[in-house]
């Protein structure tokens, strides 16, 4: 199960970007969602392409008895806040420049919206993007 704690000595606040399955991780350990929110040190952005990637999920699935969907959704909009990104045309252009380098097997389109993401996060300078995801965004033909 996934561990946070919140370092409450510091003045700084981490600037973050959560991928996309991240999000899956706060719909399965309860209590983590609220930890997040309720920390002052931390500080965690969202952006479209992530919103649709969780509006992806089927509406069927469920986690107990809620809707997995509107579980992933709720805890995006209580995570990130008012801290939306724009992905702009810069964004996309820095994206397909990651494509053309990227060496890796994981399909254009799905790794393109992962390095979308990283493009948002990267023009605004945000230090941190938290991934699970060790196919391809934590890949090593990603990383490079």
């Amino acid at each position: 199960m996934p561990g946070f704690s919140c370092q409450e000595e510091s003045n700084d606040k981490l600037r973050v970007m959560f991928d996309t399955n991240i999000y899956d991780l706060l719909a399965i350990e309860e209590g983590l969602t609220s930890k997040i929110v309720n920390c002052r040190k931390i500080v965690v952005y969202g952006c479209k392409p992530v919103r649709d990637e969780l509006r992806e999920t089927p509406a069927k699935k469920a986690v107990g008895t809620k809707s997995l969907r509107a579980l992933l959704l709720n805890n995006y909009d209580l995570v990130i806040g008012k801290h939306n990104l724009i992905a702009t045309e810069l964004a996309g252009y820095l994206a397909n420049e990651y494509l053309k380098q990227y060496n890796g097997n994981a399909p254009a389109k799905k790794i393109f919206k992962d390095f979308l993401i990283v493009a948002i996060s990267s023009l605004k300078k945000l230090p941190v993007v938290c991934t699970n995801d060790e196919a391809t965004m934590s890949s090593e033909e990603a990383v490079e």
